[in-house]
């Protein structure tokens, strides 16, 4: 039981940061209500968009932001992004902050927090990879 017990907070645990990929509706986030759906993260293992390729010029997309080791990256339109600027999250906001995702231009995204607070980020060179949050 011990060994049970063990082994699914280690999957909770190892699913906290990098695992998880987003079950967000693949709607506007004006009309996609989220506030009963399980937070997770995009990552390269999730091919739908908001997370996949394929996401909109100007269009708004719900989306959940990791934060709890700081706003240093997102996976969103098929790669990664990083903060245009450093940023530390608003104090406000949760470990992954629901919010809503914006692609402005080919190379940059603008992310609004539930909670007040935004962030702007530009495509993360080719290759990056997030090292990982502890």
């Amino acid at each position: 039981m011990k060994r049970f017990l063990a082994g699914v907070l280690m999957v909770i645990f190892l699913g906290g940061c990098g695992g998880q990929t987003s079950t967000a509706p693949q709607e506007d986030a004006v009309t996609a209500p989220q506030e009963d759906a399980v937070k997770r993260v995009c990552g390269p293992d999730v091919e739908q968009v908001p997370c996949g390729p394929g996401v909109e010029i100007g269009r708004t997309y719900s989306f959940d932001l990791l934060t709890h080791c700081g706003i240093e990256w997102a996976y969103f339109n098929g790669h990664y992004w990083v903060p245009r600027t450093k940023v530390a999250a608003p104090s406000r906001w949760n470990p992954i902050e629901r919010g809503k995702m914006t692609l402005t231009d080919s190379g940059k995204a603008h992310f609004e927090g539930t909670a007040p607070g935004t962030v702007d980020f530009v495509a993360a060179p080719r290759g990056y990879r997030p090292t990982p949050c502890r």
